[in-house]
């Protein structure tokens, strides 16, 4: 299985809502395996879905399916995200601030000289929920 069958077998996992907890983790290996030919919109796709929750019918976290046993798969593409930074959509800038935010991953350097550069150069393309967000996880994470 190729990188982009990968990712594309991932978003039918998530639009599925399969809350197989292997076959995630089973794609997570695989896609640490491939890490080096995704793109930046990749890499942060795969971050948005593998932070997601999973969710009943009626809405609510199931707290007992995990998809990941560790920050392992986290902490590998913070390691390459400087690099990937330039390249990355606004609105996938905004995703990735909040999941390191939450996950308390990056570097002191990496978000101060990738992450929160991107932020201010960029501030006034965002829309206002995107900017919302940025403010609420850069409060999070105690930047003022």
């Amino acid at each position: 299985m190729n990188s982009k069958h990968l990712i594309q077998s991932i978003l039918i996992l998530d639009v599925l809502n399969i809350d197989n907890s292997k076959m995630w983790q089973l794609f997570a290996n695989r896609a640490l395996f491939l890490l080096h030919k995704y793109t930046a919109r990749d890499l942060a796709m795969l971050m948005r879905l593998y932070d997601k929750d999973f969710v009943d019918s009626n809405g609510e976290v199931l707290p007992m399916v995990r998809k990941l046993p560790d920050a392992k798969f986290f902490e590998r593409i913070t390691a390459i995200l400087p690099m990937h930074v330039p390249m990355l959509r606004d609105h996938e800038v905004v995703d990735v601030v909040e999941i390191l935010t939450k996950k308390n991953l990056g570097s002191e350097r990496f978000w101060n000289n990738y992450l929160l550069l991107r932020l201010e150069r960029n501030v006034l393309k965002f829309k206002v929920n995107d900017y919302i967000r940025v403010i609420r996880a850069l409060a999070d994470k105690q930047y003022y």
